[in-house]
């Protein structure tokens, strides 16, 4: 009898936490975070990015984000002065499949889309090339050319 109310009273705290936790997510906004996400990019590529408009991230099912007027900021030696810009861009993504990988893209929508590729003629580097090394902790960075795959 003292085990199973043990028992229940774990599930119960579990069942609590987890109502918590969708209640937060569901209610939070989410959107607040344009600056958080804007600095660790601008930190990872080391180009700076810029998300001048919309920003609305939102956790269900899937993570969906809708950002606006955003810009990535060209090599110091381009020419333009940006190396994207684009005016909205919306993502689905299946949130399982940020837990368990590979990441799927169930939606992507791009809307006025400039980009803005070079090659620097004095170091053949291009300007799609983003800072790598002891700094970069991009885990996903191999140095090899990344594969987009469509269903």
């Amino acid at each position: 009898m003292y085990q199973a109310r043990r028992i229940l009273i774990a599930i119960s705290v579990v069942v609590a936490i987890f109502t918590l936790a969708v209640v937060l997510l569901v209610t939070i906004d989410l959107g607040r975070f344009k600056g958080n996400v804007e600095n660790y990019v601008s930190e990872k590529t080391g180009r700076q990015l810029v998300i001048a408009g919309a920003f609305q991230p939102s956790i269900g099912r899937t993570v969906d984000l809708v950002a606006e007027d955003v810009t990535l900021s060209n090599a110091e030696w381009g020419t333009a002065e940006n190396i994207l810009e684009l005016q909205r861009v919306v993502v689905s993504v299946d949130t399982w499949s940020l837990i368990s990988g590979p990441i799927e893209v169930l939606n992507l929508e791009v809307e006025g889309l400039n980009i803005n590729v070079e090659r620097n003629p004095e170091t053949r580097r291009h300007s799609w090339s983003f800072r790598r090394g002891k700094s970069s902790n991009c885990r996903y960075c191999s140095g090899r050319p990344t594969s987009l795959a469509s269903r």
